[in-house]
């Protein structure tokens, strides 16, 4: 996979002038696909550039996305707690992120656009361990395969995404992990110098 993600656009529905003004006020929607995850842990690791467990801090409204289709675009605000792969000096534990997610609504001269996509919107307060792409700005990135890309933690446990439980070999169809478990094997993957877990 490259180094810039790049969200795939499938399908633009309601192209035609609507009928009638009910029709009218109806958004058009917008379908976002998300490429294929890869069959191990360790490959999707391999992939991003940045690993890191965060808090989500702040949840930004959908805005559109440059270019010439009107997607949406929410930018949220995370927080690092501890970084698994990446380079810890640019991305420090108690620093920020700039997080985009493709999803919501946005108005374009008087016409809304609803932007549909497979993986939820990250919600405010979650703790949660991302596979990240960069985006085109500083410390600005994307998730990798979307759903897949996400790993909420909750109960001592990290949530696998139902994407991915049948399909990599490291969860033999499990919906959770142990958290401390997952953190130490995705600590293990980093090559070089181990960096120590934080403090509880």
């Amino acid at each position: 996979m490259g180094r810039e993600w790049v969200w795939v656009i499938a399908v633009l529905l309601s192209l035609a002038a609507p009928a009638d003004a009910e029709q009218q006020r109806q958004p058009e929607i917008i379908y976002i696909d998300e490429m294929a995850p890869p069959r191990t842990l360790r490959q999707m690791y391999a992939d991003a550039a940045l690993v890191a467990r965060v808090t989500v801090e702040a949840i930004g409204s959908p805005r559109r996305q440059s270019g010439e289709m009107p997607v949406a675009i929410s930018r949220h605000r995370v927080r690092v707690i501890e970084v698994f792969k990446g380079d810890e000096l640019l991305t420090p534990a108690g620093g920020e992120l700039t997080i985009l997610q493709p999803g919501g609504t946005v108005n374009v001269d008087g016409k809304e656009f609803t932007t549909q996509y497979t993986a939820p919107l990250l919600q405010l307060g979650e703790d949660v361990i991302l596979f990240l792409v960069p985006a085109h700005e500083a410390q600005t990135y994307a998730i990798a395969y979307g759903s897949a890309g996400v790993f909420t933690m909750k109960d001592g446990n990290a949530v696998v995404p139902k994407l991915i439980q049948s399909q990599m070999k490291e969860f033999s169809g499990t919906s959770v992990t142990a958290a401390a478990e997952f953190m130490a094997n995705l600590r293990g993957m980093r090559p070089g110098r181990r960096l120590p877990a934080p403090a509880p």
